[in-house]
């Protein structure tokens, strides 16, 4: 089964490598057609999921080519509302009329993305949690009017790529994971920006008291920081969002990069506090 991967993100990556782990035949797209980043990336999934290494996958920067005939479709590029409308305005016109069309939003609403769409109603939701080879769950939400049948469709994809699919009956912004993770990190991000604890100190009394194995800053690393500043910079928090950006501009934004708030070794595991977002 063919599946498109429209992006090359560090999202984009895991689900093209779990795809091909599990015998999907998987054709990455960056529109710019510079797979650096995306080699970089696949080097360091392999690094932490030895089952994901070395899986063959296709590198294209047409668009055309990577839908070409394609049984599934799905975009995960950046969280932008314009770019991924104008994304699958141009999708839906080149995929086949039977292909699964599917979005890795993890806040916008389907109905939104679809605005244009001549058939808004084949868009769902199928939003991957970051690492996904060990937080396999996949949420799967459609729109208002779309058939119960697709999103059966939809589940029973994720369950061949290994993952433990939720469908969410009723749209929500944020999803599930989203609407219960977001406000957990701004608290952690507060109390920070106020003064009042580091990042390793808030984390520490998260994990420790919870039994959790990361507070919100190992969260934010393995997200990473381009992630987080996007979604920073959308809530108008630009101070902050721009200096995430520089730091991952810089090769310091988060775990895959080796450098965030917490130091990185060569194998992914981290080794301490980076000094830097200490004081």
């Amino acid at each position: 089964m063919r599946m498109a991967i429209i992006g090359s993100g560090l999202l984009a990556t895991q689900i093209a490598l779990q795809a091909a782990s599990r015998g999907f035949d998987v054709t990455v797209y960056n529109h710019r057609g510079d797979f650096t980043r995306f080699d970089q990336l696949v080097e360091w999934v392999g690094s932490q999921e030895g089952s994901l290494r070395g899986r063959p996958l296709t590198r294209t920067g047409s668009l055309v080519d990577a839908i070409g005939d394609a049984d599934i479709v799905l975009e995960a590029a950046a969280e932008d509302l314009g770019i991924k409308q104008t994304l699958f305005r141009e999708i839906e016109k080149l995929a086949r009329p039977d292909a699964l069309l599917l979005t890795n939003s993890s806040n916008l609403l389907p109905a939104e993305i679809s605005e244009g769409m001549a058939a808004p109603l084949r868009l769902v939701a199928m939003h991957f949690a970051n690492m996904i080879w060990r937080h396999n769950v996949v949420e799967v939400m459609g729109q208002e009017g779309t058939p119960s049948e697709l999103l059966e469709r939809v589940a029973d994809l994720g369950r061949a790529m290994g993952m433990a699919p939720v469908v969410i009956p009723k749209p929500v912004r944020g999803y599930l994971l989203n609407a219960l993770l977001i406000p957990f990190l701004d608290a952690g991000l507060a109390l920070w920006t106020g003064g009042h604890a580091s990042p390793a100190g808030i984390d520490t009394v998260w994990t420790i008291g919870t039994g959790a194995p990361l507070g919100p800053f190992g969260i934010l690393d393995v997200v990473g920081f381009r992630v987080a500043a996007r979604v920073l910079a959308q809530r108008g928090a630009k101070e902050l969002a721009d200096r995430l950006q520089a730091e991952a501009d810089a090769g310091r934004g988060g775990a895959a990069d080796g450098t965030g708030f917490y130091l990185y070794d060569a194998s992914g595991a981290a080794t301490g506090p980076n000094p830097a977002w200490e004081s």
